[in-house]
């Protein structure tokens, strides 16, 4: 039976091993020859990738019989080695998404949007525990998406007004208020007050009339009492 490329690899794949076995190299051998070949490819960076190039396209075929051989385990070397990549070389990654995404943010775009009208169970499943493990960031971008400030300033708004909601004075957690005509963020109050100002029409005028209607029914208690 022939020889296939996979068979070939592992075998010398395995002689590369035992050699290297026998021939163990000390930590600052290693790290010296790390370094050599670091500062010998950064050197030949553009001779490595025309040289790249053209072995690819000389080899297609057999690159492909290679990959056709064994696709499972060809995709399962291909995704471990761009994850130790990725592992090694953050920044590198993040430069290149960044990059990616200036030159070609229109496409970006209509590919994740038609990623998510095509799997919207998948990405209500990946949202519920994004949030889970991302409470702060999940409650930062809340705050900027509806009254534009950030968890920081809220903060600061709760330092501020020592932990108490403006109108009731009491110690309970606590939501931003804010005009709904401009948007503008008022400050913070309980849940109880936010709701009930806002039933009230968010207006002075009706809250003075509901002080007055209240005061009129203690005045008419203690008539009553007398």
């Amino acid at each position: 039976m022939a020889e296939t490329e996979i068979d070939k690899r592992e075998r010398n794949n395995a002689a590369a091993a035992r050699w290297r076995a026998k021939n163990p190299r000390t930590p600052e051998q290693r790290t010296a020859m790390l370094a050599y070949q670091k500062e010998w490819r950064n050197k030949n960076r553009e001779r490595l990738s025309v040289d790249a190039k053209a072995y690819h396209a000389e080899n297609k075929d057999k690159w492909r019989r290679y990959r056709d051989a064994d696709p499972e385990g060809y995709r399962r070397r291909k995704a471990e080695n761009a994850r130790r990549y990725r592992q090694s070389n953050p920044d590198k990654v993040s430069e290149a998404k960044r990059l990616y995404y200036e030159k070609n943010k229109e496409h970006v775009h209509a590919k994740a949007a038609e990623w998510r009208r095509n799997n919207p169970e998948r990405r209500k499943a990946i949202a519920i525990q994004w949030n889970r493990r991302n409470p702060e960031a999940r409650k930062d971008a809340q705050l900027r998406c509806v009254y534009g400030i950030g968890l920081d300033d809220y903060r600061r708004m709760v330092d501020a007004q020592e932990g108490k909601c403006l109108i009731c004075a009491r110690r309970k957690k606590l939501v931003v208020d804010h005009c709904h005509e401009t948007g503008t963020v008022r400050g913070l109050l309980c849940f109880g007050c936010n709701g009930a100002i806002g039933k009230l029409g968010d207006t002075a005028t009706t809250v003075a009339r509901a002080v007055a209607y209240l005061a009129s029914v203690e005045q008419r208690k203690v008539v009553a009492c007398a």
